[in-house]
């Protein structure tokens, strides 16, 4: 694995320059001005792909979790333009009637939760930034935090986004509380490391893009 780490940090310093990354908890003082802009940013996203996530009810909820993950934000000119949270266990995913399933088999996993991106990016860039937050959100799950996977849900649309870094389809979980079908996945870290390394996405021309438009996505 640690040619592989190698390879992703390699993908992370490339364009380390242009775009921001952070690790964070939501109640640490010295970010707060940054988890605001996670949740304008989240908010945003909301408005276009998931209303629903707009209740008072999932606000609240999403508050609640956000206290026990750790928050992985990109920014680009100091703006927050990409995120997601990593929770350990009780997942959130665990309240989406799924209380049959044994989830005593990714005791050490970490759920991939609320990943969003600012709805204005330009679609040709969206790959290369979710990669880029990806291989971030797996470096620090797998050396800091010492996980042994991730798991997460998605919606069907979502689903071949997810598979392509290296999470693999188990079954469907419909929330009745939502009113919404998805897709629950998992993967170990050796699996997901390895398949985001071996991922064909050239940086180099993301790079000079970046560098064209003075850092702008």
């Amino acid at each position: 694995m640690n040619q592989t780490l190698v390879t992703i940090k390699s993908t992370v310093d490339l364009l380390t320059p242009y775009l921001e990354f952070r690790s964070f908890e939501a109640n640490q003082q010295k970010y707060s001005d940054v988890y605001q802009q996670v949740l304008k940013n989240r908010k945003k996203y909301y408005l276009k792909h998931a209303p629903h996530l707009l209740a008072e009810s999932e606000i609240k909820n999403e508050m609640s979790v956000d206290q026990q993950s750790k928050i992985i934000s990109v920014s680009a000119q100091g703006q927050v333009i990409a995120s997601l949270r990593l929770t350990p266990r009780p997942y959130e995913l665990e309240t989406h009637d799924s209380h049959n399933f044994d989830f005593e088999n990714f005791k050490n996993y970490l759920e991939i939760g609320r990943l969003v991106t600012d709805p204005e990016i330009e679609q040709i860039n969206l790959a290369i930034l979710v990669r880029y937050l990806l291989c971030g959100a797996g470096l620090v799950a797998f050396e800091e935090m010492q996980s042994s996977g991730f798991v997460a849900i998605c919606r069907p649309y979502r689903l071949q986004l997810f598979k392509k870094f290296g999470l693999q389809y188990h079954f469907d979980i419909f929330s009745q509380k939502r009113k919404i079908q998805y897709c629950f996945l998992s993967g170990s870290a050796s699996e997901i490391l390895s398949t985001t390394a071996g991922l064909q996405t050239n940086e180099e021309v993301y790079r000079k893009r970046l560098e064209r438009l003075g850092g702008r996505i």
